[in-house]
């Protein structure tokens, strides 16, 4: 056993990052983590170690380590180079960075996404511009709304559930202000819903 501690052990880096969600508007949270069998490092760890400069790490039961490709680590390092600390050991991101985060984890096979239900809902309703529940547009506006504009309709509203602001940038005469108006319409139509005021400034050629 004491001889088998003399050799160098090569880790294959395999990073695994949970996320979870805040109760904030705006933020996630993370933790980046690397296992090899009983190994354990934190991204902080290994990005001190790297460092340094030094060829090997030697653990407290004295194995010495070296570490295999560092792609992922670079690629996470580069990622998360926006990253906002807050508190302690908590880190945070902002919520438009998470399809990226999960993409990440796509292309490169070693990186591992930890989520909960409700992140997973909102990388998967993002890729696909819209909930996976059917939306339905305000009644009085279902015969009058072309397809697109419910297309756009239950993407704002998706961004909408997951407090995502958005820009609606379709071609001019293509029905922006329909579509608007039709959120907030949907807005006040459901119950227990807090009704407030909305202010819309536009041309006097399209009030009729």
């Amino acid at each position: 056993e004491d001889l088998k501690k003399e050799f160098v052990q090569r880790v294959e880096l395999k990073p695994e990052v949970t996320v979870r969600e805040t109760g904030r508007i705006d933020w996630f949270e993370y933790e980046v983590v690397y296992r090899y069998r009983d190994l354990t490092f934190t991204h902080e760890d290994l990005g001190k170690f790297f460092k340094s400069g030094a060829k090997y790490m030697k653990l407290p039961d004295k194995r010495s380590i070296c570490f295999g490709k560092r792609d992922d680590f670079r690629r996470l390092d580069d990622f998360l180079a926006d990253k906002k600390r807050e508190g302690g050991e908590r880190s945070l991101l902002a919520n438009y960075n998470l399809p990226y985060l999960y993409i990440l984890a796509e292309e490169n096979e070693n990186i591992r996404i930890r989520g909960n239900d409700y992140l997973q809902g909102m990388y998967h309703d993002l890729i696909r511009r819209e909930r996976g529940v059917e939306e339905q547009v305000p009644r009085a506006l279902h015969n009058v709304m072309r397809h697109y504009q419910k297309r756009g309709f239950r993407w704002m509203k998706m961004l909408r559930h997951y407090r995502l602001g958005g820009l609606l940038a379709d071609d001019m005469g293509l029905g922006k202000t329909l579509q608007a108006l039709a959120i907030l319409s949907d807005y006040n139509e459901h119950p227990g819903t807090e009704r407030k005021v909305s202010l819309v400034i536009c041309p006097k050629t399209l009030i009729f």
